[in-house]
């Protein structure tokens, strides 16, 4: 290996390349350098696609925006059906039984919340949400005792 890399040629570099292009081109010196410089004429191409790309980004955010707040300004809120919070509607609606586990009662808590939760609900509902998971998780409490007792 050592052989192989103390006979091998250096590659000349881009720089020598260049300068040997120049010479050969008759142009000496600097002079070369000089009219290979890059001379600006106006913006960029990277300042034109950057500020296309910024008035893209505006104005499709601008229209998406407008589009929310006309399809919220008609929007109704959907009615949902009355929500009781007395014990019994909530126990029909849960329909726990006797021979439920407790992971079976964890999975209806779940199932409960994720319809009834405060945070889910609209903000005029939001009190009403909270005593029926109150309800909800009082019920389910008490079953899970059961459960344990026996």
């Amino acid at each position: 290996m050592r052989v192989f890399l103390n006979h091998a040629k250096a590659r000349p570099g881009f720089a020598q390349v260049l300068e040997e292009a120049a010479r050969a081109a008759g142009l000496d010196g600097d002079q070369w350098r000089e009219t290979a410089r890059p001379r600006p004429v106006g913006p960029s191409l990277l300042d034109v696609l950057t500020d296309a790309v910024r008035e893209l980004r505006v104005s499709n955010l601008s229209v998406m925006v407008q589009a929310y707040l006309e399809q919220q300004s008609t929007r109704k809120p959907t009615p949902r059906r009355p929500m009781a919070t007395d014990p019994q509607s909530i126990s029909a609606e849960l329909r726990i039984t006797d021979k439920m586990t407790s992971p079976e009662l964890a999975r209806l808590r779940r199932r409960f919340a994720m319809a009834n939760h405060p945070d889910r609900v609209l903000a005029h509902e939001r009190e009403i949400a909270t005593r029926r998971m109150m309800v909800a998780n009082m019920l389910i409490d008490r079953a899970m005792k059961r459960r344990m007792c026996q």
